[in-house]
């Protein structure tokens, strides 16, 4: 069990690497990029997830934490939480842009 909760973590800790490399060299480019927004919410989404997971995985396994990283996940989990309810919005302003989309397709001669 240990090693396939390990093995997710590092997916996704490789995942979110990647995605911040994408995101800076979309943002050098200087050119706009609609894809931008999908990728920082998809980003938020798994930086959420990594946290949740080792969060589960440190108290399933009784390490002891000490004061610093207690601290640091604290942080980390408030701000995820915090940026949360604003990536919702923004998730369903996208959506709401996707059925413009389709609607004005479907009336489309």
């Amino acid at each position: 069990e240990l090693k396939k909760d390990l093995g997710r973590l590092q997916s996704h800790l490789d995942m979110l690497r990647i995605g911040a490399y994408e995101a800076a060299r979309m943002l050098d480019s200087g050119t706009d990029h609609p894809e931008f927004l999908s990728l920082l919410l998809a980003f938020r989404n798994l930086a959420g997830d990594f946290q949740g997971y080792l969060k589960t995985m440190i108290t399933a396994s009784g390490i002891k934490e000490n004061e610093d990283f207690k601290t640091l996940t604290h942080d980390l989990t408030n701000t995820i939480n915090i940026a949360r309810y604003v990536a919702v919005l923004k998730q369903q302003k996208l959506g709401e842009s996707l059925l413009r989309k389709e609607n004005n397709n479907d009336s489309s001669p």
